[in-house]
């Protein structure tokens, strides 16, 4: 082999080692979910935007309680994909309940969010029987 193609391949292999390592660092990989934590200022922004947005839409005042679980996905902005517990007034004549929900906050590059899905959910917790 020539010189040249042998340092050709040593620098490749090396740009190759230097990418791998970036994403092995915890830095955003562009498509996937990366878990976030419950109390990210960001998470509980996006997490009250949506029982705020939802409860306009649906003209019901839900009030955010807490973040059960919390993701991250880089796109074209930044997709929070999150399981909430919120007090929901049920309809005419129902009690008041904390409910679950999976929502996704969707917050573009100029920093405007918009709610892209809100749905009920067990958020994975199990009932325990009493």
């Amino acid at each position: 082999m020539k010189k040249e193609t042998i340092v050709f391949f040593a620098i490749a292999l090396f740009a190759l080692f230097a990418v791998s390592e970036v994403s092995a660092q915890g830095r955003p990989v562009l498509g996937g979910f990366k878990e976030m934590s419950k109390t990210d200022a960001v998470v509980l922004k996006a997490a009250r935007f949506a029982a705020s947005t939802e409860g306009k839409r649906t003209d019901k005042e839900l009030e955010f309680i807490s973040v059960i679980k919390a993701e991250r996905q880089v796109v074209a902005g930044t997709n929070y994909r999150m399981c909430l517990k919120v007090s929901d007034p049920g309809a005419e004549g129902q009690d008041e309940a904390e409910v679950f929900v999976k929502v996704v906050v969707n917050v573009d590059p100029k920093g405007n969010y918009k709610l892209l899905s809100y749905e009920a959910s067990d958020c994975g917790e199990e009932e325990e029987d009493g």
